[in-house]
């Protein structure tokens, strides 16, 4: 069962870049940017925590606000 949760948690789906979108260390504007995505990259996110999600970045995680699937949207 352990097992399971963390295959789950370890589940990416895949979001698409409609506007240029800052990453960032944690979920919140004041928080260190480290990259950017452009238009039409998919990004591959863990979870959607509101108005981030929180996605797989250069081996570890990071943050991309998608403001009610206005910058980002599932694809």
């Amino acid at each position: 069962e352990k097992q399971e949760e963390k295959e789950k948690e370890l589940e990416t789906h895949p979001y698409k870049v409609l506007i240029r979108v800052n990453i960032r260390r944690k979920p919140s504007l004041e928080a260190d940017k480290v990259g950017a995505a452009y238009v039409g990259t998919i990004l591959e996110a863990y979870e959607d925590l509101g108005d981030w999600l929180k996605i797989k970045y250069k081996g570890g995680i990071a943050y991309a606000r998608h403001k009610n699937y206005e910058y980002i949207r599932e694809v």
